[in-house]
C-alpha cells in the first residue's frame, strides 16, 4: 500500500513538474518561478554534499537553472526532472573542481616562482654582504696601527670625538677630520676590493 502511495505521488509531481515546463515554454515566468521553488531545496543538498561552501552551493544552483531556463525544451517529457537538474549540476561541479585545481596549480607555480625570485635575491644580497665584509677586515688590517685602533675606539667602543680627544691627546675637530680621511679610504679599498667602484 505504502510503494502505491508513492508510485502515485511520483507519478503526480511528474505531471505537476511536466505541466511547469509546458508552461514555462510557452513564456510563463512565474511556471518557472514555482518549478525552481519545488525542486530547489533537493537541488541544493544534492550540491552541498560535493561542494560544502554555501556560496558556492547558490553559484552553482544559479548556473543549473540558468541552463535550465535556456535549455527547458531539451528536456523529454515524462522523465525524472530532478535527476536532469542533478547530471547539470554534476557536470557544473565537476568543471568547478577542475577550474579550483587548475588555479591552485597556478597560483602554487606563482608563489614557487615568487619565493625562488626571493630565495635569489637574498642570496644575491647575502653574497654582497659577506664580499663586502671579507674585503672590509682585510682593509682594516691594512690600515696603520693608529687609524685602525681610532675607529675600533669610535664604533665599537662607542667613544664620541670629545671622549677621544681627552684620551689621545688630539682637539675633537682633528679627531672628527682623521675619521673622515681613515673612512674614505676604507671605503676606496672595499670598493676595490669588492669591484664596486668600476
Amino acid at each position: 500500500m505504502k510503494i502505491a502511495a508513492l508510485l502515485y505521488l511520483k507519478r503526480h509531481l511528474m505531471e505537476e513538474t511536466d505541466k511547469l515546463i509546458s508552461q514555462s515554454l510557452c513564456g510563463d515566468t512565474h511556471a518557472f518561478t514555482e518549478l525552481v521553488r519545488m525542486t530547489q531545496n533537493r537541488l541544493r543538498g544534492f550540491i552541498l554534499w560535493y561542494l560544502p561552501i554555501k556560496s558556492e552551493v547558490d553559484d552553482i544552483a544559479q548556473e543549473v537553472y540558468l541552463y535550465v531556463f535556456d535549455n527547458l525544451n531539451k528536456y523529454e517529457a515524462g522523465t525524472d526532472f530532478s535527476s536532469w537538474l542533478r547530471e547539470i549540476a554534476r557536470y557544473r561541479i565537476m568543471n568547478r573542481k577542475r577550474s579550483a585545481a587548475r588555479q591552485a596549480e597556478r597560483e602554487e607555480k606563482y608563489v614557487d616562482k615568487i619565493l625562488l625570485e626571493t630565495e635569489d635575491e637574498n642570496s644575491q644580497v647575502t653574497d654582497v654582504i659577506d664580499d663586502r665584509l671579507s674585503a672590509m677586515k682585510k682593509c682594516l688590517n691594512r690600515l696603520p696601527d693608529k687609524s685602525r685602533q681610532l675607529l675600533e675606539q669610535r664604533y665599537f667602543q662607542n667613544l664620541n670625538a670629545r671622549t677621544l680627544s681627552e684620551k689621545i691627546d688630539m682637539s675633537s675637530s682633528a679627531i672628527r677630520m682623521t675619521l673622515m680621511r681613515v673612512r674614505t679610504i676604507l671605503r676606496t679599498c672595499i670598493e676595490e676590493g669588492t669591484g664596486e667602484n668600476g
